[in-house]
C-alpha cells in the first residue's frame, strides 16, 4: 500500500513505459499464437528462398529480392536449364506465395473486423482477477496495470463502465456470471495470485469468494462488503481473505475534511483507520506546558515529531520530557478517539458566564 499511497494521481494510459519490455510484449502478442506462428513459418520460407537465390544461384542482393517478390506473386519463369539452387528457390517461393498472400489478406481483414489479430488471452500466470468492472473495479484495474501487474477482468455486463477501459489497456475481459465455474476457469484462476471482487452486491462478492475458494484453497481474496458484521465473519471463516468496505474507508476522508487541514493522511489498518495530524499547541490549553510523553496515550496517540517555536525543521528524535510551548507543532499518529482527545486538550477553556 505504501508504494502507491503517495497522493500522486496516475493515469495508467500515460504511465512511464519500458520500451524494451513493451517491444518484447508486442512481438510476443503478435507472434505467439496460431495465426502468428503460421505467418512466421511462411515468412521464414520467403527468407530462405531469398538467401538461396542470393548465395546458391549467384544473384546480387537486389536481384535476389526482385526475383523473390515476383516468384512469391506467381510470376516465376520456368526453364529446364536453370540451376538446381534456383529451381529449388522458385519451387519454394511459388508455393509459399500461393498460401502467403491469401493468409496475409485474411489476417488483415480479420483484424479490421475484430480490432485485433486474435482475442487476447489472460496472463499465463501471476495475474490478479478483478470481479466487477464498475467504477471501483475500473480504478482497481487501472492501478494494478499501472504497477505492471497482469489483470483479468470479469463482469456479466458487456457494457459496464470499466469494460471498455480495461480493453483499452489491453486487459483480457471475461463476460459471464461469477457463479459459473467456467467463468473463473476462463479467467485462468489456477495460475492467478489473487481475486478481488468489488461488485456493488455483498451477495455476489461473497459468492465469488466461495466459488474461488472451492477451486483454489490457497488463493488470496479481497472482498468489497458493505455490512461490517458480515465482513468480520467472512474474514474469520474464509482463510486468506481480506474484506473492505468502500464507505467505511471513505469515512476518514470526510472526517479529515471536517477537521480542515489538521489531518495530513489517513491510513487504513484492517477495518480501522489511523490519522496523521498536524496539531499546533494553543496558549492557555492543557497541552501547553505538558511533557511530550504525557501528550501520548498508549494504543491511541503517539507523537511522531515536534517543531519547536521559532525553528523550521521537525525534530524526529524527541525528548519525551520536553515541555510543549504555545505555537509548537506536533505530528501525531492517532486513532479517531485519540485524535479527538488530543484536540480537546488543545482547546482554550471557555470563559465562565457572568451575570
Amino acid at each position: 500500500m505504501l508504494a502507491v499511497a503517495d497522493g500522486t494521481p496516475r493515469d495508467p494510459l500515460t504511465r512511464r513505459r519500458n520500451p524494451l519490455r513493451d517491444t518484447r510484449r508486442t512481438l510476443r502478442g503478435l507472434v505467439w499464437h496460431r495465426p502468428g506462428l503460421a505467418f512466421a513459418c511462411l515468412f521464414t520460407v520467403l527468407v530462405a528462398g531469398f538467401i538461396l537465390l542470393a548465395t546458391g544461384a549467384g544473384y546480387t542482393w537486389d536481384n535476389a529480392l526482385y526475383l523473390t517478390v515476383l516468384d512469391a506473386a506467381g510470376a516465376a519463369f520456368t526453364s529446364p536449364g536453370l540451376g538446381g539452387p534456383e529451381k529449388i528457390a522458385q519451387f519454394m517461393l511459388t508455393f509459399d506465395g500461393m498460401v502467403f498472400a491469401p493468409f496475409a489478406t485474411a489476417v488483415v481483414v480479420g483484424a479490421r473486423l475484430t480490432g485485433s489479430i486474435r482475442q487476447r488471452r489472460p496472463s499465463a500466470s501471476g495475474h490478479v482477477i478483478v470481479v466487477g468492472l464498475g467504477r471501483v473495479g475500473m480504478r482497481v484495474v487501472g492501478q494494478l496495470h499501472d504497477l505492471g501487474i497482469g489483470v483479468v477482468g470479469i463482469d456479466r455486463d458487456p457494457e459496464a463502465a470499466g469494460v471498455a477501459f480495461a480493453r483499452r489497456l489491453g486487459v483480457h475481459v471475461v463476460v459471464g456470471e461469477i457463479h459459473r465455474e467456467e467463468t473463473l476457469r476462463a479467467a485462468n484462476l489456477r495460475s492467478s495470485i489473487a481475486l478481488v471482487s468489488v461488485t456493488s452486491s455483498d451477495e455476489v462478492n461473497l459468492e465469488a469468494a466461495l466459488h474461488a475458494r472451492a477451486l483454489r484453497a490457497d488463493l488470496r481474496i479481497v472482498l468489497r462488503l458493505y455490512d461490517d458484521d458480515l465482513a468480520e465473519r467472512v474474514q474469520k471463516m474464509i482463510g486468506n481473505t481480506v474484506s473492505r468496505s468502500v464507505s467505511y474507508l471513505a469515512a476518514p476522508g470526510f472526517a479529515a475534511a471536517m477537521l480542515e487541514h489538521q489531518v495530513l493522511r489517513t491510513i487504513p489498518v484492517g477495518r480501522h483507520v489511523l490519522f496523521i495530524a498536524d496539531v499546533r499547541v494553543e496558549a492557555g490549553t492543557e497541552l501547553a506546558g505538558t511533557p511530550v510523553g504525557e501528550a501520548e496515550r498508549p494504543g491511541e496517540t503517539h507523537v511522531l515529531a515536534v517543531r519547536r517555536t521559532g525553528t523550521e525543521p521537525f525534530d524526529w528524535s524527541l525528548d519525551r520530557g520536553y515541555l510543549l510551548a504555545p505555537q509548537d507543532r506536533l505530528l501525531v499518529l492517532a486513532t479517531r478517539d485519540g485524535l479527538g482527545e488530543t484536540l480537546a486538550r488543545n482547546r482554550t477553556p471557555a470563559a465562565p458566564l457572568t451575570v
